[in-house]
């Protein structure tokens, strides 16, 4: 290891010094005797130390983005969680162009995940989820994100999804290809005109004059003020027209969907903003109510976004829906359809993603697939005084369920794959069902109920004589009781793109089953952003404690005789360094480079020495109160696990320099978690954290060993 005394003056025979936590005394005529007996102490305690280990728990990892859709200048935002975890912590921030672009960050040894963030420069997020660290790095495209299970952090599966049953609905609509000749208060193909009328002459007034290669111009009786009609050429009959073939809805049942965890999770109370009262889209109040309309942040302009519905257009990748509220009794599944410009979406295959919508069967407590609610999410079950849900308070973590649509190729003839291309209109639909057996959602074998079928865009609905039904009419120009209805709404809140669907309650508030909209694409119709009156702070820095031991006492191996954390987001020229502890009492300054930031007993609470020249111990029984954060300034790569942080503990003319230890030594300078309880005074660190001792001897092993302190003996 590097020499841990420097002498500073000559050492006489008689003089003996306190280099002590605890007030031993030492003779340190031989300036290799405490050296010497710290690393007999170590090796009596930890045994033999791996020959790889260099006291760092942090390791750099380097990340890369390539998400070639955003176009122009990004912000990349990389965090320890998701942000809306109470554990999360930003690790780095930098800049993208046409979403490429790179950054190195500091990252425990043992996290196998970060969670990253793309906003575009029109503030909306296009990339907002979970990546995997492999081998040091981290690779972010559109497709590449991982998805939490219970047994831990896995890659996106192959799309296992197949085609099942179909089920014609009675809702119809007519087609946009004129294919059918409309006469007489009937509807028919030309052949099937053709056959009502064989052999026969059909006679009508003919104002005149027609061409011969139109029509006949001449009856059996050879007069010639009729003709007969050429059903090849409706328009030349006054009261015929074409029209589209009247067809039915059929919808296909998906097989094999998988359920996966929804990332990230949120708090009861984020749903009481959205949905409790004086909320964005409080329940069982129209979404048109005067009470609504105060809350959109640009009154009617707002609103006229939400009544052209949504839809999205694929930008390449995979598109995932999690459930993430729902406040209804009915029964509903959740469908999609994609189809290209030029395509009638009726037309194109109507597939259910979400067989049982329901939030009982999707929306979970405290852990995913874990607590569930027996019925509902509405109004009527919150407590409005704590903000709770039955036996749940507001702070209670809220775990929604996520569907990954399928693309089946442009022809729907292909085997299904979760990757879209781009270019794909995506518009969604929601189908209220009843099974015959109420817990039996397996097939098709129940009743759809038709009147409360709708989809997310208006102009759909319009088209299956769904209409407008308000009963209350807001007076504005683009009011149009004939427009079809509007049954569901988009929105951002908290870096997430809403969908809200009516079920067909009559209420309108478009909450009923609501869901994030993840993935690459775009919306032609931009959501509206609902502003957050308690908005969540951006989590902190990523923090790293340094831990020193000072040589006083070489047999307690505490690591509290100086203990700081500093804070860094790469990318950043500061860091913050924070006085935590000083469990010895000597003289003990920081510094970083040149820089001496100061004695951590002063830095701590302005403490003074003694006439001895030694200080008490502070935040050793508990963590106490820490001293005030001091700026540094760092390089935009800095990395903790080049710190560039020394000690220098004093005792008269005597100096002892902490520092980091070479790789495979006893070290006086540990780099640990920002959230590392230290243990209690003269408590050896492999007595309040047993793991340790594993991960001394084998570097590889136990790497997350300062997770599991044995109660009372670490500080708190």
């Amino acid at each position: 290891m590097r020499k841990l005394l420097l002498l500073c003056a000559l050492i006489t025979a008689s003089g003996t010094f306190f280099l002590s936590s605890c007030s031993k005394d030492s003779n340190l005529y031989d300036p290799n005797q405490k050296v010497n007996e710290y690393n007999n102490s170590w090796n009596q305690q930890f045994g033999a130390i791996d020959p790889t280990q260099n006291w760092n728990v942090a390791t750099t990892v380097s990340a890369t983005a390539a998400c070639p859709t955003i176009a122009g200048e990004s912000e990349m935002r990389i965090y320890s969680d998701a942000p809306l975890e109470d554990e999360s912590n930003l690790m780095a921030v930098t800049k993208l162009t046409n979403g490429a672009g790179s950054i190195s960050f500091d990252a425990k040894k043992a996290a196998n995940h970060v969670f990253v963030s793309i906003k575009n420069s029109e503030g909306l997020f296009k990339i907002y989820n979970y990546y995997a660290i492999v081998n040091g790095t981290v690779n972010i495209t559109p497709s590449d994100y991982i998805t939490p299970t219970r047994s831990g952090f896995t890659r996106a599966a192959n799309c296992p999804v197949t085609k099942g049953e179909k089920k014609t609905l009675n809702n119809q609509y007519e087609s946009l290809v004129k294919d059918m000749i409309w006469w007489n208060w009937t509807t028919k193909t030309v052949e099937e005109w053709k056959q009502v009328y064989q052999g026969q002459s059909v006679q009508y007034y003919n104002p005149g004059p027609f061409t011969t290669e139109s029509i006949v111009t001449k009856n059996a009786d050879g007069s010639t003020n009729y003709t007969v009609f050429d059903f090849s050429n409706a328009e030349l009959k006054p009261d015929a027209k074409w029209v589209g073939s009247t067809k039915n809805i059929e919808i296909t049942l998906l097989n094999g969907v998988a359920q996966e965890e929804a990332v990230p999770c949120w708090t009861l109370g984020q749903g009481y903003k959205l949905f409790g009262p004086g909320s964005f889209f409080m329940e069982r109040q129209k979404y048109y109510s005067s009470e609504k309309l105060n809350l959109y942040t640009n009154g009617l302009e707002d609103l006229k976004k939400v009544e052209k519905g949504f839809s999205i257009v694929t930008e390449g990748g995979e598109i995932k829906m999690p459930v993430v509220y729902g406040a209804t009794q009915i029964s509903d599944r959740v469908g999609y359809v994609y189809y290209k410009d030029g395509q009638d979406p009726l037309a194109q295959p109507h597939y259910i993603l979400i067989n049982d919508a329901r939030p009982q069967s999707n929306i979970y407590f405290n852990s995913w697939k874990g607590q569930t609610l027996n019925d509902n999410m509405q109004l009527e079950g919150w407590n409005s005084t704590t903000e709770s849900l039955g036996s749940y308070a507001k702070d209670t973590k809220m775990y929604g369920t996520s569907y990954k649509l399928a693309f089946f190729g442009e022809n729907h003839d292909q085997e299904a794959t979760y990757n879209f291309p781009a270019g794909y209109h995506i518009v969604f639909f929601i189908a209220p069902y009843q099974p015959y057996n109420t817990n039996d959602y397996s097939n098709h074998n129940g009743n759809y109920t038709d009147v409360n079928y709708n989809y997310s865009l208006p102009e759909l609905n319009k088209r299956i004589n769904h209409l407008d039904q308000k009963d209350w009419v807001i007076s504005k120009p683009t009011y149009d009781p004939n427009r079809g209805a509007i049954k569901a709404a988009s929105w951002t809140f908290n870096g997430q793109t809403f969908l809200g669907f009516e079920d067909g309650g009559g209420d309108e508030d478009l909450n009923d089953i609501v869901f994030w909209v993840e993935g690459q694409y775009k919306t032609p119709e931009p959501p509206i952003t609902v502003p957050d009156p308690d908005p969540l702070p951006e989590p902190q820095s990523e923090s790293w404690i340094i831990a020193c031991e000072d040589l006083g006492n070489t047999d307690d191996i505490d690591f509290n005789d100086v203990v700081f954390s500093v804070s860094h987001t790469a990318g950043e020229t500061t860091a913050k360094v924070t006085p935590l502890a000083a469990g010895g009492v000597l003289p003990s300054n920081i510094y970083h480079g040149g820089n001496n930031l100061g004695e951590i007993h002063n830095l701590i609470n302005g403490a003074q020495p003694n006439a001895n020249g030694q200080y008490s111990m502070l935040n050793t029984g508990s963590k106490g109160t820490p001293g005030s954060a001091i700026t540094i300034n760092v390089p935009a790569d800095y990395s903790v696990t080049n710190h560039g942080f020394t000690v220098k503990v004093k005792d008269q003319n005597e100096s002892i320099v902490l520092e980091s230890a070479e790789i495979g030594t006893a070290p006086q300078m540990l780099v640990l978690p920002g959230e590392w309880a230290w243990p209690t005074e003269r408590t050896p660190i492999g007595t309040a954290f047993p793991m340790f001792v594993d991960w001394s001897k084998a570097a590889n092993t136990a790497i997350d060993w300062y997770k599991s302190p044995v109660e009372g003996k670490v500080v708190k």
